[in-house]
């Protein structure tokens, strides 16, 4: 009898748990812990699916683009999902935790330093061409009280709650913060946690949401209404779900939606993406979809061959997270 290798959503859902216990030991010991850390710890608990490239001051020296136009680094890690049949989504994640004041007032502190946070963290995605995006830590489910994850019936004891211990490191898209903020506890209803990133199974989208096929064209209408063909697909599929469903609730007309041709690289998995954006800073599928690639980029290839992410100019970023996302078969 063999011992069969972890999937990668197992290895992800492990080093959530890891997460989850230390936020609950710093919370029940009086301890506080930090969005450093929790990264930390949830890289280190996922190798080796997942390759870290932590970046050196000397690897810090500015992207000319950025500096340019006056703009500084705003997230922490450039992530790639990278399938083994070279389908990739990159995506350039910054941590947010939950804090709560004396009242239990919830703050997820997005609008930082006046949106110039959100701002610059949108630039760089810009630059870099991927889906900027936030980790969110939000500890334990009894920390969260009295704001539930959304469920029906939702269990008196938050503890007992499956998808609020799920939920204790979670994504979102940096779009739907629109600058200034949005509401803690919306976030946190419409976050993803990071092991249903690699589910081939989620399905993140409302009936809302899939009745909104405006400006779609045939091929991501089949993108968006069959399974995914692999995890990094699926990552960019979840993403772009969430920011369909705020934009299906918006009461307004429907303007006219356009396409472009992106010229930036042959190996973008959709070459023309609808510039529908209604109340949102940007356009969404555009904004996120251009992360999903056919091949990754040169920088990830040399990473994952032991050599330095040579063609990545970058200030004030931690590092280059490689998830060896597999495939669903």
């Amino acid at each position: 009898m063999t011992n069969s290798s972890p999937t990668l959503q197992q290895v992800l859902e492990q080093a959530r748990n890891a997460a989850y216990q230390f936020m609950v030991k710093g919370e029940t010991s009086g301890l506080d812990w930090d969005e450093e850390t929790i990264t930390n710890l949830v890289l280190a608990e996922a190798y080796p699916l997942v390759k870290v490239v932590p970046f050196t001051k000397l690897q810090e020296g500015g992207d000319k683009r950025l500096k340019e136009r006056g703009a500084g680094m705003g997230a922490d890690w450039l992530w790639w999902w990278v399938g083994d049949d070279g389908a990739s989504f990159g995506m350039l994640v910054q941590a947010k935790r939950l804090k709560k004041d004396k009242n239990d007032g919830w703050l997820i502190d997005f609008g930082y330093k006046s949106g110039k946070q959100w701002q610059d963290l949108h630039a760089t995605a810009d630059a870099l061409q991927v889906a900027p995006s936030y980790a969110l830590y939000l500890g334990s489910p009894n920390y969260r009280k009295p704001v539930g994850c959304g469920v029906k019936d939702h269990p008196s004891d938050y503890e007992q709650c499956e998808r609020c211990i799920r939920k204790s490191v979670s994504f979102y898209p940096s779009v739907l913060a629109d600058g200034i903020g949005v509401e803690a506890a919306v976030a946190y209803r419409q976050s993803i946690p990071m092991e249903s990133l690699a589910d081939p199974q989620a399905d993140t989208e409302t009936p809302n949401a899939q009745k909104w096929m405006v400006g779609l064209t045939p091929e991501l209408q089949e993108f968006m209404t069959t399974e995914a063909a692999g995890t990094p697909q699926a990552v960019a599929r979840q993403l772009v779900s969430k920011a369909r469903e705020r934009r299906s609730l918006q009461l307004t007309a429907i303007e006219e939606t356009l396409t472009r041709d992106d010229q930036i690289s042959e190996d973008l998995m959709f070459e023309s993406l609808p510039l529908d954006q209604g109340h949102l800073p940007a356009p969404y599928f555009l904004q996120i979809l251009r992360g999903l690639r056919r091949t990754p980029p040169g920088y990830v290839l040399n990473a994952l061959s032991g050599g330095a992410p040579v063609g990545l100019d970058t200030a004030n970023l931690a590092g280059l997270v490689i998830i060896s996302a597999g495939s669903f078969n």
